[in-house]
């Protein structure tokens, strides 16, 4: 079988966003970061893929590749935020390029499920967006939201996604709350004896209430999968990690002290630290109906199961064989199967 020729434009260090796809035998994987746009350099290549469309260097690869006719893929490396869409300057700031997602130059974006697609239509993108999963997902853990008290040797692990700000004015009022948070979190479950972690965040050490918080590896930066083997509950900020302590069963708070909307939505949810405190004991210990509503919201954000690289390649290979046609049904088919949304937020 001939190998589909799948060309990245963009450097080596974003190849994880593609899960198992560059490594499979059906697939000749390349990086397209640094060739020139000489003809010859395009020779032979069956599908362009990227992981972020804002640099201007991918977004005129993807130009090229259109007219070119060549088949453009984005693999959206994770879930959409309002801060990212509307409060972040590569997006405001006309000198600092394009809109973030508004509009998507790719004539396919793979989204990890179907709220996200229905949020990239809601922006007025007219491409082709499938709900195929995140393919570096692909191999975490999956389970259903634990109930009733801490399992021993677990503690609580708060966590920021890698940017809660863009904007000095942004950081001078995230820092003082998210400290805030975290002193009254650690005087709350010493009173508990439950344990605390908090992961490193990668913005400086004023994120950062020091080593003794830390889960054990010393203020390094471990697999966020690691952390969670050892998690009763997840506090965190609006982000795609919220999402995968979700997926592994955990109980998850999403805490945004801006107020934003919420396009992805928890079980538990809190715009200030005295409503992060008001719900801690239900968040270590759930009742049954927060956790099947965690659980139903898993269901509208994530594919129900594993293997988005697989569903990738197949979406490409069809795209190659059939022409546009073909991922139009794949969206028809996707769009037409039923999802039920809960209400944004869910109960408090």
């Amino acid at each position: 079988m001939k190998q589909l020729v799948v060309a990245a434009a963009e450097s080596a260090a974003r190849r994880h966003h593609f899960g198992s796809v560059p490594s499979d035998p059906r697939i000749r994987w390349q990086h397209f970061n640094s060739a020139p746009d000489a003809d010859a350099s395009w020779s032979g290549i069956d599908v362009l893929v990227v992981s972020d469309e804002h640099d201007t260097f991918v977004r005129g690869r993807l130009a090229t590749a259109r007219l070119r006719g060549i088949p453009t893929f984005h693999v959206l490396d994770g879930a959409v935020r309002w801060q990212n869409l509307f409060d972040n300057p590569r997006s405001s700031v006309p000198e600092n390029g394009p809109s973030f997602l508004q509009p998507l130059m790719a004539e396919c974006t793979v989204v990890i499920g179907p709220m996200q697609a229905q949020i990239l239509r809601w922006l007025g993108n007219p491409g082709v967006i499938l709900p195929l999963g995140l393919p570096r997902l692909d191999g975490h853990r999956r389970a259903p939201c634990r109930m009733g008290g801490p399992e021993a040797g677990t503690r609580l692990l708060i966590a920021t996604n890698n940017t809660p700000w863009y904007t000095d004015s942004q950081r001078e009022f995230f820092e003082p709350r998210f400290r805030e948070l975290v002193k009254r979190l650690l005087d709350a479950c010493r009173r508990r004896n439950l344990p605390v972690a908090v992961r490193p965040s990668n913005l400086g050490p004023n994120l950062s209430p020091g080593p003794e918080c830390w889960p054990g590896n010393n203020g390094t930066r471990v697999p966020f999968t690691e952390d969670l083997t050892t998690a009763a509950a997840v506090i965190t900020t609006p982000s795609t990690i919220a999402i995968e302590a979700m997926l592994a069963g955990i109980p998850t708070l999403v805490y945004d002290p801006y107020a934003d909307p919420m396009l992805n939505p928890s079980a538990w949810y809190a715009t200030s630290v005295d409503t992060v405190i008001e719900q801690l004991d239900g968040l270590v210990a759930p009742s049954m109906p927060r956790a099947r509503y965690q659980d139903s919201l898993v269901a509208t954000m994530v594919v129900p199961k594993g293997g988005a690289s697989e569903r990738l390649i197949q979406a490409m290979m069809a795209r190659v064989s059939g022409g546009p046609e073909a991922l139009l049904a794949l969206q028809d088919a996707a769009h037409a199967s039923p999802v039920a949304v809960p209400p944004l937020g869910g109960p408090r």
